[in-house]
């Protein structure tokens, strides 16, 4: 996972995704991650959501249907 920018978006699949608002009891979080690459495992959890898990923290993925590109570019 790129994490440089926050790992508010992803590409898994063939599809783009954009992170879910951090639910705390989800654990939706990316502090301590590395910097600018995470190794870890993404798992679509259905049709629309997927996660992403690595160093015992789970990130949420929403779907974004249709999409051709990242709705940021970031350096």
């Amino acid at each position: 996972m790129y994490t440089h920018c926050g790992a508010e978006e992803a590409r898994f699949a063939g599809e783009y995704w954009e992170a879910l608002r951090a639910d705390p009891q989800q654990g939706n979080s990316s502090s301590g991650w590395d910097d600018p690459y995470q190794l870890g495992t993404m798992t679509r959890e259905s049709e629309s959501t997927a996660a992403f898990e690595a160093e015992g923290q789970v990130k949420r993925y929403q779907l974004r249907p249709g999409a051709t590109s990242f709705l940021q570019t970031c350096a």
